[in-house]
């Protein structure tokens, strides 16, 4: 089932920007294959559909993760100081 996935997104990802029909096929094993040209009949006519990506979004997008993300971890180094100070204060080894 896995691999079947694997193979639906990448003729999504790759090959649907052409907009050609994708057919499904068994070979021998009676696995599934997948095709823009069946070289046996029946094959399945699959109705795939795309979307277009819009660029400038995806990078606003990843920009502002990695600020939140960047943040995030600065905060966690410069806010574990003072704790860290405190409970030393707080619990002095002796």
């Amino acid at each position: 089932m896995k691999p079947t996935l694997i193979v639906a997104a990448l003729l999504l990802a790759l090959g649907v920007a052409q907009a050609s029909d994708v057919f499904m096929t068994k070979d021998a094993q009676g696995r599934p294959v997948y095709t823009d040209r069946p070289d046996t009949l029946p094959a399945q006519r699959l109705d795939v559909k795309s979307a277009s990506t819009d660029t400038v979004a995806v990078q606003q997008r990843s920009a502002e993760q990695e600020k939140q993300t960047l943040t995030h971890l600065f905060r966690m180094k410069y806010l574990q100081i003072p704790l860290v100070c405190s409970l030393l204060i707080e619990n002095p080894q002796q």
